[in-house]
């Protein structure tokens, strides 16, 4: 986990005041406790994203197996118990208010040794060091056999943290440049708020902004964009970003029409840049 200072602010019923707290983003296994959280409590945690993880998982009492639930191989099977609906309850609820309680008693110990789960203690590592690229560095060399990490990613947390509706934000600038032919990531855009926000091509100052200079900038890409890829089609002969080996080309074009009114003074100078 990442130990970094300047909290966001957290998407539930849970607040501080405390002006020395720290914010612990997860840096690696946020799949695997968003799993572990669903299967516990039986149902998603409120701020995932995307598809949920599934709440159908299965566990054998006789073979120890864990399997999503298959109609063909379960139904009328007591030895397959809902892991969802076991650790909704306590044990001797389960057992007792169940139609096979006399087939559970009998593998208490493994029901014993099932609900033990949920007091497992995990170790976790975590990084104090508050320069973005720093903490990219250090895990990917912990995690060099999983999903890199980039430093656009912290990025995107620590501007969503100060500035809530950011990503819903690009996910509906994203929808609507690509009906155009334009496809763009959250990657692409959280650049484009560092090279507007902050006159430089590199993360180092976002960290700097705060929600009204992050708006800021993001009205002047929005803005940017879309005259942008008005002109693109008609006087660059570029009808989408495939055309293009590299988005890199689109960050000095946003960042020149940011600071020159979201438009080319004249024809020579759009030519000129196109």
């Amino acid at each position: 986990m990442w130990k970094c200072d300047n909290p966001p602010k957290i998407k539930s019923s849970v607040t501080t005041t405390d002006s020395k707290s720290f914010t612990r983003l997860i840096l690696d296994g946020q799949q695997r406790l968003t799993t572990l959280y669903t299967l516990i409590k039986g149902t998603p945690p409120s701020w995932i994203e995307g598809k949920p993880p599934r709440t159908d998982l299965y566990f054998n009492l006789e073979t120890h197996e864990f399997q999503y639930y298959t109609q063909s191989l379960m139904i009328g099977k007591k030895e397959w118990i809902n892991i969802c609906d076991f650790f909704r309850k306590e044990l001797g609820d389960y057992v007792q208010n169940s139609d096979n309680s006399v087939y559970l008693m009998s593998n208490f110990k493994e029901l014993s040794r099932l609900q033990a789960i949920l007091k497992y203690e995990y170790y976790i590592q975590e990084i104090d060091e508050q320069n973005s690229l720093n903490v990219v560095e250090v895990f990917n060399l912990v995690n060099s056999a999983g999903t890199p990490l980039i430093q656009s990613d912290l990025i995107l947390a620590l501007i969503t943290g100060r500035w809530e509706e950011c990503k819903d934000k690009m996910r509906t600038a994203i929808k609507k440049f690509s009906s155009s032919g334009f496809v763009f990531d959250m990657d692409f855009f959280t650049r484009c708020i560092a090279v507007v926000g902050t006159d430089k091509g590199v993360f180092d100052d976002v960290k700097n902004l705060d929600k009204d200079a992050l708006i800021e900038a993001w009205n002047k890409i929005e803005k940017s964009l879309n005259y942008l890829l008005k002109v693109l089609p008609k006087h660059g002969y570029i009808d989408e970003n495939s055309f293009l080996s590299t988005s890199y080309v689109f960050y000095t074009l946003v960042y020149y029409l940011a600071k020159n009114n979201f438009k080319f003074p004249d024809s020579t100078t759009r030519d000129k840049l196109l």
